[in-house]
């Protein structure tokens, strides 16, 4: 699938969401230690582009989680090689 990139970086990242107004949602998007209101998701990238990006996450979920609900280890075998950060292995 991605052929011509041999190295590949996969990292959880976190976008900024405006403060939700309802009180259900107000939970479920907190970042916790950054006091923040985020929604998470996965990167692969490669040669200095995006080469994907997992489904946002609205709660709180660690990367390791992240990737096994997406299926990255089966979706990106063989394709190179694959750095991870210490939370994905």
């Amino acid at each position: 699938m991605f052929s011509e990139v041999k190295d590949m970086l996969v990292d959880g990242t976190e976008r900024l969401i405006s403060c939700p107004k309802d009180k259900p949602h107000l939970k479920g998007n907190g970042s916790g230690k950054k006091k923040r209101h985020t929604k998470k998701s996965l990167v692969v990238s490669g040669g200095q582009k995006v080469l994907m990006a997992s489904v946002t996450a609205v709660e709180k979920r660690h990367d390791y989680r992240m990737s096994k609900h997406a299926g990255l280890k089966d979706y990106l075998a063989g394709e190179g090689y694959l750095w991870v950060n210490l939370g994905l292995q």
